[in-house]
């Protein structure tokens, strides 16, 4: 079984990664911009399904690119990549870097136990106060 890995997609500040990281011993933990594998302005498309097909790792997609669910394209990929994808909605754009992190780090039990056991494969995660996971 590929070990299960955590991709934070170009649209979510390395600082996220980077507070993730700092906790995550067992787990390998990527922003798009530490992948050389891929350029500043790889196809959203192109990313997923290397994901997708690597040999070495299950990854796990994080994003705040809000308008990816609603490109049609896109969002097959992401259905037919299979990759499990959170996205971080429209309220973390306006939340302020340091809250930011710390929300992301008191959700991210959740994030982590939804990834491995939930059929479901795209979920939303509010940033509200109750930091819900909800299937989309």
């Amino acid at each position: 079984m590929k070990p299960t890995s955590f991709f934070f997609d170009r649209c979510c500040p390395p600082k996220l990664a980077d507070v993730i990281r700092a906790f995550e011993d067992d787990v390998e933990v990527r922003h798009f911009n530490d992948d050389l594998r891929f350029v500043h302005n790889t196809p959203d498309i192109e990313w997923i399904g290397t994901l997708a097909k690597d040999p070495e790792s299950a990854w796990v997609v994080l994003s705040m690119d809000g308008k990816i669910l609603k490109r049609a394209h896109e969002k097959e990929a992401i259905r037919e990549s299979g990759l499990p994808f959170f996205l971080l909605g429209s309220a973390w754009m306006s939340i302020e870097m340091h809250e930011k992190c710390w929300k992301l780090l008191k959700v991210w039990p959740n994030v982590v136990r939804t990834a491995r056991e939930s059929r479901h494969r795209i979920f939303e995660i509010m940033g509200g106060t109750g930091l819900k996971i909800d299937p989309k």
